[in-house]
């Protein structure tokens, strides 16, 4: 057996439930996992942000809305060809489907992504510049989407101290990648060029070598042949990888409303009020993605367990669930009274004054985040119950209320109407999440 087929058959040996159970890295406690997952996502997190930040002050509220339609258009359309693999992957507790048969899922369909993305790019906008800015940005979720299995294989033995640091030194390289570069060009091509490559780096010196010194106590060598390896065995697991991607197709349609729904208000504020709005409102609606990340964050370190206790000890299942509500409900309405406190002041220290003209939209994006934080507990523990059909539907109720609400709101109400439009999507969604645990628990 020669060196590539031996790490292939490590990588197909360490997807055994069973050679996991003696030979993988010993599971962190609970406690420890959710520290982990969010220093390493708090990070992670910070360094988005803080890119907008340098866009805001840097360059124009018209160079971050360009920033943004473009983020809108790659950011659904990757949602959707991940189908959510990592989440499948980690509540696999039966070991239904092998590492190689996600991993070669996950690079086919990011392959998929990107071509889908630049279509659409090329379709849907007028300029040249978020044309190929969305190019960039599809070619960086690429590779973040290839680093999200490595990191599902680790999370699924409950080895979180991987994950975070992963993100740790992921985040201090595309941040410092992207900073350097937009400060000595001012360009965001070339800019989020320079993120590609420090996504690939990190993929590359880390995440491969993480996962295998985990499983097996020792660096992988041929790190690309098994990649690559596992692209040509799709192939041989053609009817195994199917049935893998139509199990995740509801949970890739339900990611991709999320992410539609998110980004729907930039493209109507774009149309009616135009790219400085758009740039304005991704401003603000940065803010609370802290929060949105630390959640799942958290409810990435309780996936394991909830999906354990979803069909073994439904009081224990409860009982956790509420621990992730209460969490998410103070750290909702932590966000609330800060806006209400001193949303000028937040706004004009972080971005200018020009920003700070919005505090009531800021305050109406609180409380549409305070509703997301609560629906996405009830969404993690619809996962677990592997419930998975529903959420598409439940997605598609909120995007449509919306599409309709934005359509009638930000003509009058311009930015303050978008976020207003938010508020009454999330609600829609938090009911129908509320509604489906509710039946699951019955």
């Amino acid at each position: 057996m020669n060196t590539t087929e031996a790490s292939v058959a490590a990588l197909h040996d360490f997807s055994s439930p069973r050679t996991v159970e003696v030979r993988a890295a010993k599971p962190l406690s609970l406690t420890r996992n959710a520290l982990w997952t969010m220093i390493g996502t708090g990070a992670y997190a910070a360094a988005q942000w803080l890119q907008v930040f340098l866009i805001a002050h840097l360059g124009t509220a018209s160079e971050l809305g360009q920033y943004a339609l473009a983020l809108g258009i790659a950011t659904p359309i990757f949602m959707f060809f991940n189908l959510q693999l990592r989440q499948i992957q980690v509540t696999d507790a039966r070991g239904s489907n092998t590492f190689p048969e996600y991993l070669g899922l996950r690079a086919i369909s990011s392959f998929c992504g990107f071509g889908v993305v630049c279509l659409i790019a090329l379709f849907c906008s007028a300029s040249l510049s978020v044309v190929l800015l969305a190019g960039c940005l599809a070619l960086f979720k690429a590779a973040e989407s290839l680093s999200e299995i490595y990191q599902g294989a680790l999370q699924q033995q409950e080895r979180m101290d991987y994950v975070g640091c992963s993100l740790l030194i992921k985040s201090g390289l595309i941040l410092s990648a992207f900073g350097v570069t937009y400060f000595l060009t001012r360009s965001l091509i070339i800019s989020a060029a320079s993120m590609i490559c420090a996504q690939v780096v990190g993929l590359y010196f880390y995440d491969m070598r993480a996962c295998d010194i985990a499983f097996r106590g020792r660096a992988i060598g041929e790190r690309w042949a098994v990649l690559a390896q596992a692209i040509s065995n799709t192939r041989n697991s053609a009817p195994r990888i199917r049935s893998l991607a139509v199990r995740a197709f509801p949970l890739g349609v339900t990611m991709m409303l999320i992410s539609l729904y998110a980004n729907l208000p930039r493209f109507v504020l774009e149309r009616y009020s135009g790219v400085r709005a758009v740039g304005v409102f991704a401003a603000i609606t940065y803010i609370p993605l802290a929060g949105t990340l630390l959640i799942t964050a958290v409810g990435t370190s309780f996936s394991p367990r909830l999906s354990k206790y979803a069909y073994t000890d439904r009081s224990r299942f409860r009982s956790l669930l509420l621990q992730f509500i209460a969490f998410n409900v103070t750290l909702g309405g932590i966000g609330i009274l800060t806006s209400l406190a001193g949303g000028s002041r937040l706004l004009t220290l972080l971005y200018g004054a020009e920003y700070a003209r919005h505090t009531t939209a800021f305050t109406c994006v609180m409380v549409a985040s305070a509703l997301n934080y609560v629906s996405s507990a009830f969404g993690f523990a619809a996962t677990s119950f592997r419930s998975l059909k529903p959420q598409p539907w439940i997605m598609a109720g909120s995007t449509l209320v919306l599409l309709v609400t934005t359509e009638v709101l930000v003509p009058q109400f311009g930015i303050t109407g978008a976020a207003i439009a938010t508020i009454c999507s999330t609600f829609t969604s938090l009911c129908g999440y509320v509604g489906l645990v509710a039946w699951k628990l019955a």
